[in-house]
């Protein structure tokens, strides 16, 4: 084990690897200066740290000044509420495996499934409170970002970023980014690191540094295509089909789609229907349910995970719009 402790997020630096029966520790993994309390001692620090809570793999390393990469597999060992005060920082987790749940400000937060990346950001220091299951697993990777990390980086990368420091204003941020495909592939390599040593960690930082200007990338204000003279509202109604057929799951929303063109949503949605005598969106989520039969006759993965994939939060709102477009079920369709 080797640990060594962050000042300026919730977590220190620890690499616990001795087997899938190590026990782990609150000491070991939560930094110095936060001050944490368990429901089971009720005491704060040190105190509450030095009970056993899981057993497994868990490692907390960082790839850059300010940005930790966390990855683990854990099995819990006794239910427990945990409240800590956490500092400034950005944290964006991907759940492969379990479930978790957290309290912060008050407000009930579960972390989504199937490795859908999640964001929660606090402005201030902040009172989170989990709750820990016994004998439940836990298996997520995760990016956490430092406050101070921002103030550390310049040149090219700091203005790549600069859509991501909103997430330090002050207050309360929680989302869940059902639609950042290339976001959770990244996240997910994290769990399959080919390499160990001083080349595991390069691979950690070049899979981390992705994963972070993919989670900018996200949030940037999309660019206009190249101003050009438009003779006719059919034109913006071609433009933007051919942006549909391109990728149907990157189109975010209307408005979104309408400054990609140089047009507003009310213009946009007139022309489509006008030209194609259907509706903008029913046209995505033609395409879309397409995109997702593609993979599911594949059968490189789970109805699940391709539901999310294709904007779906509830896979039976899934399997209904499904059925409605093909006249089968996703599952009838695997075979």
């Amino acid at each position: 084990m080797t640990a060594h402790s962050r000042s300026m997020t919730p977590y220190k630096d620890a690499i616990l690897d001795a087997g899938a029966r190590a026990q782990i520790e609150l000491q070991d993994i939560v930094s110095e200066n936060i001050s944490c309390k368990t429901s089971q001692t009720n005491q704060p620090n040190n105190d509450a740290k030095r009970e056993s809570f899981a057993e497994g793999r868990y490692m907390c390393t960082t790839i850059r000044p300010g940005l930790q990469f966390i990855d683990c597999d854990l099995r819990m060992l006794r239910s427990f509420d945990i409240t800590a005060v956490w500092p400034k920082c950005i944290s964006l987790s991907c759940m492969i495996d379990g479930q978790a749940a957290s309290t912060i400000n008050r407000q009930f937060m579960a972390h989504p499934e199937n490795g859908v990346p999640h964001v929660m950001a606090l402005g201030q220091e902040t009172e989170v409170m989990a709750h820990e299951n016994r004998s439940s697993s836990l298996r997520m990777s995760g990016l956490m970002i430092g406050g101070d990390f921002f103030d550390q980086i310049e040149g090219e990368l700091a203005d790549d970023l600069r859509p991501l420091r909103r997430f330090l204003n002050p207050g309360f941020q929680n989302m869940t980014l059902h639609s950042a495909k290339v976001l959770r592939q990244l996240m997910l390599q994290f769990q399959n690191a080919p390499y160990a040593g001083a080349l595991g960690a390069l691979y950690r930082e070049s899979i981390g540094t992705a994963a972070l200007m993919e989670f900018a990338a996200t949030f940037a204000e999309p660019k206009p295509l190249p101003a050009v003279k438009r003779y006719s509202l059919q034109d913006i109604a071609h433009d933007a089909k051919s942006l549909i057929e391109a990728d149907p799951l990157a189109v975010q929303s209307v408005s979104v789609l309408a400054r990609q063109l140089g047009t507003n949503t009310t213009t946009l949605r007139r022309s489509f229907k006008e030209t194609f005598g259907e509706r903008l969106f029913t046209h995505v989520r033609a395409r879309r349910l397409e995109h997702a039969r593609t993979m599911i006759r594949d059968g490189q993965r789970q109805i699940t995970e391709v539901a999310y994939e294709c904007g779906y939060s509830d896979p039976a709102n899934f399997t209904h719009a499904y059925r409605r477009h093909f006249g089968c079920t996703p599952r009838a369709d695997q075979h």
